[in-house]
């Protein structure tokens, strides 16, 4: 397989030799890119004379760095950085080759590593910065490990990390995250890279198999309370009849033995040293059930998929990224530092059949095998050799809102773009510093804008206003509908018409709309020349692909404002006993209409991207009949995931469905009932709006939509 054939790829680690879950990480990628074709060189950070990675006050020779530059761009056609970010290297090799940053921990978002809070067993969710030293105070957490409290010179540097993380985050290429919430920490603490990418560990094919032993429980990890080994054995003492193993060194061993002899299970722990890999394959099949009560924030949690895979189920914290893997049939997850729900879990496991068992390896190694992984990572190796091999590079910047709860349609939007923008296009992002809410938030917003950099700047959405701060002679605006004009009316109105639209709008050098009726609305409601607007779709993320239909034909209703229309949908459908999957919020009148309508259903909040797609994986229609839309994205979200859809008959739902939904007046109750049922009592139509969906949502691939973008940047680049 030569995918990645002719192709030569440095690799920049802290250590080379295998000591933990980095180096293992870094060790099977070489493998794969052998594997498909690439030259690899690979560089312990050490020997580049680099000094620790983001120290501020410890700076390396400046020729040293030269040189070690030298050597790497001499060599490589892409670079990648793992478990290190030395930005004096980085900076020496900006604009020479294109760099990959693999963020495999949450370090590069705190001081401390592991954003964990001892002293009340919590995972911080603060930025890093000033703040730090005031968390430290009353939490501890400035400290190795260990539990070491920090020196002097390592408090000093504790406020910095931010800003040199995003220094970082500005050079780089790229980023991977091994999980989608690692890549939210990102974004919620020290910014939003350029392009990011999810990319899984790769589960290797197990080697080994055996029966596991009943009451088989396994720990395995360093010995550090943080990592919960004090509660793993707090889980063994509420089971009665395991026998747990504690495979791994560190400075909490002692503490755990005396912990095991109090609570009376010392005969029933066995205590190992640190296991190679092949070593905790074969614990791994032979244990029942593997304990995780990380209090860390935890990236991904390599040796849960391992284990599941050799049919050993998972007992872990709800922590960071292990709730995109820990899940039926193999997995359950209970809230961080609570040992009776650990235990709960874990009990659940053991009681797991063998013939079950069996069946997890293909599940797993279908998810997160090596192919699996190759097929995700080559892509992005090769979309960097596209930038190495560029020639003129235009730089965007591209402003965007600050994140809110329940809100990611903008920011999932443009994060998939950027991803397929091609190699002379190079993407940026300023993140607002301050919500939407009052004067004075927009003022520091504005203030923000103006200082922005790039070749073009693209101001994304909802923020509209931030073009009047920016260049007009190189400013792109993007409109995704003109809701604000419609929900409100007077002196109100017609100051978001003027500040809002008009006064942005006209002050660009472009303007793009989502949709043709965002493009007329913004004709209609805030008189903007309707010749100066381009239409550029909104695309379909990668993460929503086809699943198999859901056994149990559940209603999915994506979004609660009043607009969505969802109170009239639940009276529509009430008596039909059908069960309703609400994703948002609801409101007092949303939930009296729930009340009356007497239908079982549940709500889901602030679901990121794959939690999202497994919504729609496990509905058996979409009902998205919405008064107002500027486009309607999970019309075109659960087509990609294959799931039926019916929707209103107004601009632009009814052009951004094409011929894969049911469409509906969404003020008629009778219409709405009958559509649903009818897809409800109809398996061959399901299965024909199914395929049509599909057919549809290949309208607005990613690539496509970027394709479009990257003309225009082109086209203002100056």
């Amino acid at each position: 397989m030569s995918v990645l054939g002719g192709l030569r790829l440095g690799v920049i680690t802290p250590r080379l030799e295998p000591v933990g879950g980095t180096e293992i990480y870094v060790r099977r990628l070489m493998q794969t890119q052998r594997e498909l074709g690439a030259t690899v060189k690979a560089w312990d950070a050490r020997g580049l004379e680099l000094g620790e990675s983001l120290h501020p006050l410890r700076r390396p020779d400046a020729a040293a760095v030269a040189r070690s530059a030298d050597v790497v761009a001499a060599g490589c056609d892409v670079v990648e950085f793992h478990g290190c970010a030395p930005l004096p290297l980085m900076r020496a090799l900006a604009g020479r080759v294109p760099m990959l940053l693999f963020a495999h921990t949450s370090e590069l978002t705190c001081p401390a590593g592991g954003r964990a809070l001892p002293a009340i067993g919590a995972v911080c969710d603060r930025p890093p910065g000033v703040a730090c030293l005031g968390v430290d105070a009353a939490r501890r957490c400035l400290c190795t490990p260990d539990g070491t409290p920090f020196g002097l010179n390592q408090r000093l540097r504790a406020p910095l990390r931010g800003v040199l993380t995003r220094q970082v985050l500005d050079l780089a290429w790229g980023v991977v995250f091994n999980s989608a919430a690692l890549e939210r920490l990102f974004a919620e603490t020290v910014g939003v890279p350029g392009r990011a990418w999810v990319i899984a560990p790769a589960v290797p094919e197990p080697a080994h198999a055996a029966e596991p032993a009943e009451g088989s429980l396994l720990f395995c990890g360093r010995l550090i309370e943080t990592k919960g080994v004090l509660d793993a054995i707090a889980v063994c003492a509420r089971l009665d009849g395991t026998r747990l193993c504690v495979a791994g060194t560190g400075p909490a061993g002692p503490r755990a033995r005396e912990l095991a002899h109090r609570l009376g299970v010392a005969d029933r722990v066995e205590f190992t040293p640190w296991l190679n890999e092949a070593e905790l394959g074969r614990r791994m099949a032979q244990s029942r059930c593997l304990l995780m009560p990380s209090r860390l924030f935890e990236a991904w949690g390599m040796a849960g998929p391992e284990a599941a895979a050799r049919g050993c189920a998972v007992a872990a914290y709800d922590s960071g990224g292990v709730r995109e893997w820990c899940r039926d049939p193999w997995g359950a997850t209970a809230p961080v530092a609570d040992v009776a729900a650990l235990a709960a879990a874990a009990r659940r496991g053991l009681e797991v059949q063998d013939d079950e068992r069996r069946l997890w390896r293909e599940q797993v190694l279908a998810r997160w095998g090596t192919a699996a992984f190759a097929a995700r990572y080559a892509p992005v190796v090769l979309r960097a050799a596209e930038r190495a091999r560029a020639g003129r590079v235009t730089r965007v910047t591209q402003l965007v809102r600050r994140p809110m709860p329940g809100f990611h349609s903008i920011e999932n939007l443009f994060a998939e773009l950027r991803r397929e923008l091609p190699g002379d296009i190079e993407p940026r992002v300023r993140q607002s510093p301050c919500d939407n809410g009052g004067v004075l938030r927009r003022l520091l917003n504005l203030a923000a804008a103006a200082g922005a950099r790039g070749d073009v700047l693209h101001v994304t959405g909802d923020s509209h206003y931030l073009a009047l701060a920016t260049d007009p002679r190189r400013t792109l605006l993007t409109v995704h509908d003109c809701g604000a004009l419609l929900r409100h009316g007077g002196l109100r109105r017609a100051l978001l018409r003027r500040l809002y639209f008009l006064a942005p709008a006209a002050r660009v050098a472009a303007v793009t709309a989502v949709s043709a009726a965002t493009r007329d609305q913004l004709h209609e409601l805030a008189g903007v020349d309707s010749a100066r607007v381009r239409v550029i779709p909104n695309c379909v993320a990668s993460h929503f692909t086809p699943g198999p239909p859901a056994d149990d034909f559940t209603v999915l209703m994506v979004g609660t404002l009043p607009h969505k229309n969802l109170a009239r949908c639940v009276s529509a459908l009430a008596g039909t006993g059908l069960t309703l999957h609400v994703v948002g919020e609801p409101d007092t009148a949303l939930r009296g209409a729930l009340d009356r309508a007497g239908l079982p259903w549940r709500n889901s909040v602030n679901l990121d991207g794959p939690a999202m797609a497994r919504a729609y994986h496990q509905a058996g229609v979409l009902l998205f009949a919405s008064t107002f839309e500027g486009f309607g994205m999970p019309i075109i979200e659960a087509q990609a995931c294959g799931l039926p859809v019916v929707t209103s008959a107004l601009a632009p739902m009814d052009w951004v469905a094409g011929d894969g939904a049911l469409l509906v007046d969404p003020c008629d109750e009778t219409a709405i009932r009958a559509a649903v049922l009818r897809l409800r009592d109809d398996p061959v139509m399901r299965q024909s709006l199914r395929e049509a969906g599909l057919r549809n949502a290949a309208r607005f691939a990613a690539p496509a939509v970027a394709a479009q973008y990257a003309v225009l940047y082109r086209e203002l680049a100056p």
